[in-house]
């Protein structure tokens, strides 16, 4: 999560992203803010020298065209519920909104294999419990966004209709 200070860790950041555009995503945001697409190497050097002027901490990450995201909330061993969210049009942030009810939203079946990988990615960092962002590109392959804990996991209960806040007790 650091800034690459020189041209060449920019460069080299690039080449391992796959080329533009690329996401920079400010640690700590929510709701899309801080996250940014960046589409050429000069617009990119231009926007980190700023982020380094504020001291924050980012994450260079792959650009994915997303079709849709999915959260999946992990609790022990399982995945107890995931709700599918669609990305408003015109937006390539898939969470940029500040009411969750604006998008459209349906409940989700992940297939084993995927549901397996979110346990793991959740487990990864120690904890128990959490939500993991998947996006899904326009040929339904899933992509980890990230993984959240503590997460809010409140609309998902709600589209899903799992009561997520027991199992979690249980």
């Amino acid at each position: 999560p650091f800034i690459p200070e020189t041209e060449e860790g920019i460069l080299k950041a690039v080449e391992e992203l796959g080329q533009f555009p690329i996401i920079i995503k400010v640690v700590g945001g929510a709701h899309g803010t801080g996250v940014m697409r960046v589409d050429s190497l000069q617009s990119l050097k231009s926007v980190l020298d700023y982020l380094r002027s504020v001291n924050v901490k980012v994450i260079l990450r792959k650009y994915i065209k997303n079709h849709y995201q999915v959260r999946v909330v992990v609790v022990g061993d399982s995945v107890v519920a995931s709700r599918k969210t669609y990305t408003e049009e015109g937006e390539f942030r898939t969470n940029a909104v500040t009411d969750y009810r604006n998008q459209r939203h349906e409940p989700m079946e992940l297939g084993d294999k995927i549901q397996k990988i979110c346990v793991e990615a959740v487990h990864s960092n120690g904890s128990l419990t959490g939500g993991v962002d998947l996006l899904f590109d326009e040929k339904d392959n899933a992509y980890i966004a990230e993984v959240n804990f503590p997460n809010d996991f409140s609309y998902t209960q709600e589209v899903t209709g799992v009561d997520i806040a027991s199992e979690m007790v249980k």
